[in-house]
């Protein structure tokens, strides 16, 4: 599936290979007009790609998220491996990146709605440009028919009936729901199916 953005790039997410694919369109007048394809690589390849072009493009809010993000994986890997001589970190794995991703854009949910009832709409509006970049670098979100059919299943795989076991169903979920729906309404879900 393609994914548009109006900073003139085009995401493609590969579902079964776990692989994204870019087709990168500039068409400002400002800029050179060109067009590149960008073969199936790991997310933190792509970042790191991606932030050199947005530097020599001149997307600032770009580079500065991406930055921000690279950085918590790094710290992450850290704290993977803890006491580890710098530069010989334990690389993540795609769903652990995602995981960070997902917990920055947590972050900045938590942040629009409280800058929200303060009423800084200046910061609100940052906040959402940064909470859209991140986003691109998600998979597409699951519908509700989607979740519910796969917290069926899951319940039905784990053998789950009360409440107690509701860790064992999400252990089986969390792997297929990461970047793809929030961690909060999926748990809700699974307690209302588990209560019924």
């Amino acid at each position: 599936m393609k994914i548009f953005f109006d900073m003139g790039v085009i995401f493609g997410y590969h579902g079964g290979s776990g692989c994204f694919c870019a087709r990168i369109n500039v068409q400002d007048s400002r800029k050179p007009r060109f067009e590149r394809e960008l073969l199936p690589m790991e997310m933190q390849t792509r970042l790191l790609t991606e932030m050199k072009e947005a530097m020599k493009s001149g997307d600032g809010d770009r580079v500065s998220v991406i930055r921000l993000l690279r950085s918590a994986i790094k710290n992450k890997e850290i704290e993977k491996r803890p006491g580890i001589v710098k530069g010989q970190e334990q690389s993540l794995t795609e769903a652990e990146v995602l995981q960070v991703i997902a917990s920055a854009v947590k972050q900045r949910k938590e942040s629009i709605e409280m800058f929200l009832k303060e009423n800084r709409n200046d910061l609100v509006d940052k906040e959402k440009k940064e909470l859209a970049i991140l986003e691109s670098y998600l998979p597409k979100a699951l519908s509700e028919e989607e979740l519910n059919q796969i917290i069926k299943d899951a319940i039905l795989k784990s053998g789950a009936t009360t409440m107690k076991q509701m860790g064992d169903v999400m252990k089986l979920l969390m792997p297929k729901i990461m970047g793809k729906a929030d961690g909060k309404q999926v748990s809700e879900m699974v307690r209302a199916s588990l209560a019924h």
